[in-house]
């Protein structure tokens, strides 16, 4: 099992002084729009799963903020596998692991070493 990770947790919300626009979190959804189907060919092409991971905020709101509809990604299928990480804890893991079982898709919970 191959996967790719796309992490943009890296993102310091301090540094955009705002939340994200509708406009800009559509851009994100788009961006993961085309690197899924990408992955879909590879799959297709190598005749197996070619997996799609993303680490995320262990916030909902805060990815929204970012520019991160969880939502979407997961409603649409854009991703296949969410691990809630970060240097910081916002909510508690059932919230983020909720959102998976709502659109059935795995979340693990990722260890920052400090």
């Amino acid at each position: 099992m191959i996967g790719q990770r796309i992490s943009r947790k890296r993102l310091d919300a301090s540094m955009l002084g705002e939340d994200v626009s509708d406009e800009e979190r559509g851009q994100i959804s788009d961006l993961f729009r085309r690197v899924s189907g990408v992955a879909e060919k590879v799959a297709a092409r190598r005749g197996r799963p070619f997996l799609l991971a993303i680490r995320v905020s262990d916030s909902i709101g805060y990815c929204r903020a970012l520019g991160i509809d969880l939502h979407t990604l997961l409603g649409e299928d854009l991703v296949d596998i969410v691990t809630g990480s970060g240097y910081f804890k916002l909510d508690p893991w059932d919230h983020l692991v909720t959102l998976g079982l709502q659109y059935d898709t795995p979340v693990y919970a990722g260890m920052v070493a400090r």
